[in-house]
This record gives C-alpha cells, sequence and structure tokens, in this order.
C-alpha cells in the first residue's frame, strides 16, 4: 500500500508492479477525476513535476485506442495528493 504522492498514480503503480516483477493495466475510462481538474488541464495548467515524472518512466506507459492522452499525461503523473491510497492485493488470476 501506498499514498499517491509524489510521483502520481501511474508512478507508483509502476514501482509496485515493477518490484513484484508484473505489470498493470488501468481502464482509463473508470478513473475518479477530481471536480474541476479537467478545466485546468483544458487550460494547461499543471504542476511542473508532472513533466519529471512522466519523462522517469514514460517508456513504460502504452495507451488504448481512444484515451485522451494528453488528459492522460496531465493526471496520471501528477505529483499532488487528495489523500488516496494505491493498494495491492493477491489475488488468483484465471484465464
Amino acid at each position: 500500500m501506498t499514498d499517491v504522492t509524489g510521483f502520481g498514480l501511474l508512478g507508483h503503480l509502476i514501482e509496485m508492479a515493477g518490484g513484484s516483477g508484473l505489470s498493470a493495466e488501468i481502464d482509463y475510462a473508470k478513473l475518479p477525476v477530481i471536480a474541476g481538474a479537467k478545466e485546468y488541464i483544458a487550460q494547461r495548467i499543471f504542476p511542473d513535476a508532472t513533466t519529471r515524472n512522466w519523462s522517469s518512466y514514460s517508456d513504460k506507459v502504452k495507451f488504448e485506442k481512444g484515451v485522451n492522452v494528453m488528459e492522460a499525461f496531465t493526471l496520471l503523473p501528477d505529483p499532488q495528493t487528495n489523500g488516496g491510497l494505491l493498494v495491492s492485493v493477491k489475488g488468483i488470476c484465471s484465464t
């Protein structure tokens, strides 16, 4: 478990998955977004550390068709926190 601060949701997810020898997928359409955040994104207002975060792990990220990449770039590596936690639990997967 980790708080989503500093490296953003994407940075922490990459770190947790990589440290476990795993990968992860995000259903971008289902991510909750704080009210008003998209207004700032439309104005291209975001913390400078967002760009630094993205630069440090962008080579590990792929986007599916239909994802608004500019919006995702701004939200997923955002270093700010709203108190959110990222939790991982051992599960059983079947294919």
